[in-house]
């Protein structure tokens, strides 16, 4: 595994690379601008304090995703009730999709029931739509990822996108929410549609995600549908080992983790 802190180097093309599969968030997309200007969104609509409340259940659960092997983690108790309540709100969903902790409705159905806000369906379906349509208007790629990827462009190499869902959920009316793969899925598109990708294919990871197995093989799959090429020549990208490079480079391919 190549580790590097930007995707402008040159060198990078000295080895032949016939395609490149990448992740999306924070490496090619500046996620944590896109997700700030989220947060200012709900800030002037309903306030600081509902908005820093759904950010901080934001912040505890990507803190968790990255300490999820450590044993020195001091917020566990504190995340395990965030998922508690969780599994409550997506209880209709729970047996067949199991916890979907990015999803952003039940963080907002959370911050609005500890400030006493009322919120019916209407109001989470509005309050999630003001935060993605804020997230995907300022949805910008990276500095150099643009380069890389006019570079890529260029020498004629195809590009393969990888990416977790956004677990975008449908509100009922008693504020329990239901998971539809393709609604979600619709969502998260309508954010990537706003980025200037040319790309071959695009799996999102919605019924099954990254590091799953069985998400790769979908990856695989469309990477076979280009042809067929000798596996370090194909470079996957991405900011996370575990989730975007492990199973890859297990199976032999090339690998770059980007950490910027």
């Amino acid at each position: 595994m190549i580790k590097i802190n930007s995707l402008a180097k040159p060198e990078l093309f000295s080895q032949r690379i016939s395609v490149v599969i990448a992740d999306i968030d924070y490496t090619l997309m500046d996620f944590a601008v896109a997700q700030q200007a989220a947060i200012d969104a709900l800030t002037l609509k309903y306030g600081n304090e509902f908005s820093s409340t759904v950010n901080s259940i934001f912040m505890l659960i990507n803190e968790e995703h990255q300490h999820k092997d450590s044993n020195t983690w001091n917020r566990k108790k504190d995340f395990e009730k965030i998922m508690k309540e969780i599994a409550e709100i997506e209880q209709p969903s729970f047996a067949q999709y199991g916890f979907k902790r990015w999803s952003r409705e039940s963080w907002m159905i959370i911050a609005s029931r500890r400030l006493d806000m009322n919120f019916t369906k209407i109001d989470v379906e509005e309050c999630r739509d003001t935060y993605w349509k804020a997230h995907a208007n300022n949805s910008h790629l990276y500095k150099d990822a643009a380069i890389f990827l006019e570079e890529l462009k260029d020498r004629n190499i195809p590009l393969i996108l990888m990416t977790s869902g956004d677990s975008v959920m449908k509100v009922n009316d008693n504020l329990r929410l239901t998971y539809d793969p393709n609604f979600s899925e619709t969502y998260k598109m309508r954010r990537i549609s706003i980025l200037p990708l040319k790309y071959s294919s695009i799996i999102f990871g919605e019924t099954v995600d990254k590091p799953d197995p069985k998400f790769f093989e979908l990856v695989y799959s469309d990477l076979n549908k280009l042809g067929s090429f000798d596996k370090n020549s194909v470079l996957f990208i991405g900011d996370s080992p575990k989730s975007d490079l492990m199973v890859p480079e297990k199976d032999g391919y090339s690998t770059l983790l980007i950490k910027r």
